[in-house]
């Protein structure tokens, strides 16, 4: 974690405190306090009997960041920004009603791991941290020393097991029956979930439900807006403080960037998926191919050439073809790796800094824990499916300098219909790609425009007073947080999904989806080779949680619709989602129904569905 992120004022032009030294992350050398998890110490609250279950009433808690009864604990090296503080606040709010569950969405690059850290502080032991990643918990566990000085973590993760610490980093990978059966329900005052948008998982909700903490605490650098409508069953309280990468830029804290995403030769159906993210050594055999590398190379060329870049790559000798492949093309380039002597890494970073070396490729040594903040350019050469990974990529060229006004992605493009890629997307919450060239700003801009064919509809599906206009804008700004239709994200869910027959042994997965289930599947845009190895367990599991998701995005939309069609709202939600309204109106529109709209010309309305687009087709038709 970069110290940059604790400073106090946005960091161009500089004003923080000089950085205060801090300890190497730590391997757990020194041992844990043994205790029986279901015996209290006098420093925390007993467990909570029977009654106090998943249903019980919210206790109100004292008041102030801390409980009377825990002992003192020493305050943090570093002076929180106004954000953060904020964020802070927002949550101590909520905390105060238990049970609570908030959510905070913070950009990448802000300091989102510290926020977490600085309220586990407040609030004392017992904290228990999940993280997605397991290379995340060494960087969980490095905030916290440096945040909460003194205090005790342990690591649950492969052959680590220290489970009673007074704070815990877990992958949540590594939390089966067994090593979750050790807590009691109550043992954590407090549950953070790195990467929220994974906490509808059944890997997250198992933990969850059996823990049952006062303060479920979900935070994620990706405010997608899809999946806060539907992380709204695990986190009640909703989005508790919001801070996303557009104000993160406006406020001076981070820089823009601009994409560009060079399309491959490269397909990656056929690299496996272990723990959410590529098989290392499958993907560097599909990756790490001359032609592949030189479209690495022809980009920078093109888009970057005056600037540093820093390149990731999947494995060790992928990183020295790329700079090898560099450097046949004139460009100054080193490779570096973990097995580097650090006298050698730091006369290689120092060439790199000094711009003798124009391009460092690297295989996971500069994730985390590397800033060089005049660095223009990141070359993502290593495709990921984890959205941690692919920030904390990205994130090590958001860092403000003097002068530096963008940071330039390249982002190589190869072909899937497999798995689900993550993006420049992410860093402003939408699920469809930023044109080539676009800076974030640029497409969140570009965003406000779009609303701009719905009002062309209106006008022509009926005429429209200056009072008409004014109910559709205030709808269509109610409508915009929507976003685009959850289904992109299927190859996220069926991962999710089909982790239960690795927890549930017991698991019929003989008994297959039936037609109807598998119908209803394919018409969210399910691809048939995925539906047709679904149970009935699967299936119905994808059902309830796809309709969960398109009745919140179209719940959003209701008011945009009433507005067009001149309805009361109430009358439009129940046509589209009453009792009585079949998943079919959640599909997609038919090619026959938007022909049919074509014309009339009223085909500009984005992502109608089959539900919405025959109340319309109703109203031309009446």
């Amino acid at each position: 974690m970069s110290t940059d992120l604790f400073s106090a004022s946005p960091p161009d032009p500089p004003s923080h405190a000089a950085p205060t030294a801090r300890a190497a992350p730590r391997r757990h050398t020194q041992p844990c306090r043994a205790e029986p998890t279901n015996h209290p110490r006098p420093d925390r609250r007993p467990l909570p009997t029977p009654a106090d279950g998943p249903d019980r009433a919210r206790r109100t808690v004292p008041a102030g960041p801390h409980h009377p009864d825990l002992p003192h604990r020493a305050a943090p090296r570093l002076q929180l920004r106004p954000y953060q503080l904020e964020a802070i606040a927002a949550v101590e709010a909520i905390a105060k009603y238990e049970p609570a569950a908030p959510v905070v969405e913070m950009a990448t690059g802000l300091g989102k791991t510290v926020v977490f850290c600085e309220i586990a502080r407040r609030r004392g032991p017992r904290t228990l941290i999940l993280v997605h990643r397991d290379e995340l918990v060494r960087q969980t566990v490095a905030t916290l020393e440096t945040v909460w000085p003194g205090t005790l973590a342990g690591v649950v993760q492969a052959e680590d097991d220290e489970y009673d610490a007074d704070v815990v980093v877990a992958s949540v990978q590594s939390l089966r029956e067994r090593r979750l059966r050790r807590w009691a329900p109550g043992t954590f005052r407090t549950i953070v979930v790195d990467e929220a948008h994974h906490a509808t998982a059944p890997t997250y909700k198992r933990v969850i439900d059996w823990l049952e903490a006062p303060l479920v605490l979900g935070v994620t650098a990706t405010p997608y807006r899809g999946d806060r409508l539907t992380i709204a069953g695990v986190f009640k309280d909703g989005v508790a403080y919001s801070y996303p990468a557009p104000k993160g830029i406006k406020d001076g804290w981070l820089c823009d960037a601009r994409g560009y995403r060079p399309g491959t030769d490269v397909v990656l159906d056929g690299v496996s998926t272990r723990a959410g993210d590529f098989v290392d050594s499958e993907l560097a055999a599909v990756v790490d191919t001359p032609f592949r590398n030189r479209v690495a190379v022809r980009s920078f060329l093109k888009y970057a050439s005056d600037r540093r870049a820093l390149a990731f790559t999947a494995s060790v000798d992928h990183a020295y073809h790329l700079a090898e492949m560099f450097r046949e093309h004139g460009v100054a380039a080193e490779g570096v790796d973990g097995s580097v002597p650090k006298h050698e890494r730091r006369a290689i970073l120092g060439r790199f800094r000094s711009g003798a070396t124009r391009v460092l490729c690297n295989c996971a040594v500069l994730t985390e824990g590397y800033d060089d903040t005049s660095m223009g350019a990141i070359i993502l050469a290593r495709p990921t499916k984890s959205l941690g990974l692919w920030t904390q990529m990205v994130g090590r060229g958001l860092r403000k300098a003097p002068g530096k006004t963008d940071c330039i992605i390249i982002d190589l493009a190869d072909t899937t219909t497999r798995h689900r890629l993550v993006g420049m997307n992410v860093l402003i919450g939408r699920k469809t790609p930023i044109a080539d060239g676009k800076t974030l700003t640029e497409a969140i801009e570009d965003e406000e425009r779009a609303r701009e064919p719905w009002l062309v509809f209106c006008r022509r599906l009926r005429s429209m007073t200056e009072e008409d206009v004014a109910i559709y804008e205030t709808a269509a700004a109610r409508a915009s947080g929507a976003g685009d239709r959850p289904e992109d994200s299927w190859q996220e869910m069926w991962e999710e999904i089909s982790q239960l027959r690795d927890f549930d042994p017991e698991a019929n997965v003989f008994n297959m989806a039936t037609d109807p289930q598998r119908r209803a599947v394919l018409g969210f845009g399910w691809p048939p080779d995925i539906v047709n190895q679904m149970t009935k367990g699967e299936a119905s599991m994808a059902l309830d949680r796809l309709a969960q998701m398109h009745k919140a995005w179209i719940r959003e939309r209701v008011p945009m619709l009433a507005a067009v069609l001149d309805e009361p709202e109430q009358a439009v939600a129940d046509k589209l989602l009453g009792e009585d309204a079949g998943l079919w109106r959640l599909h997609p529109a038919t090619d026959k129904q938007m022909g049919l709209l074509r014309l009339r010309g009223l085909a500009a309305i984005p992502q109608l569905t089959k539900g919405e687009a025959s109340l319309v087709i109703d109203r031309l038709m009446g």
